[in-house]
C-alpha cells in the first residue's frame, strides 16, 4: 500500500505518539556444552573408534550404533 505525501504530511500528526510503545523480552540461554559433557562425548567417541577398528563388519557395526535405524544399503544409478 502506498500512501501519498500529501496524505502523510496533512495527517502526520495523528500518528505521533508521546512515549516509546515499543518493548522487547527475551531470555538467554546457555547452551554451550560443559566441560564434563565435552569429556564424556570424547570418551564415548575413542571408545566407537576402538570398537570399530575392532570389528569386522563395518555396516554391522554403524547399524547397531547409528541413533538412526536406517539400514545401510547402497543403491545403483537408475536403479
Amino acid at each position: 500500500m502506498r500512501v501519498s505525501s500529501s496524505f502523510h504530511n496533512k495527517y502526520k500528526n495523528l500518528f505521533r505518539n508521546e512515549e516509546e510503545t515499543r518493548t522487547v523480552d527475551y531470555i538467554l540461554i546457555d547452551a554451550r556444552p560443559s566441560s564434563k559433557d565435552t569429556a564424556a562425548t570424547l570418551a564415548n567417541i575413542q571408545n566407537l573408534k576402538t570398537q570399530l577398528a575392532a570389528s569386522t563388519n563395518d555396516s554391522t557395526f554403524v547399524s547397531v550404533n547409528a541413533d538412526s535405524k536406517i539400514p545401510v544399503t547402497y543403491f545403483k544409478k537408475d536403479s
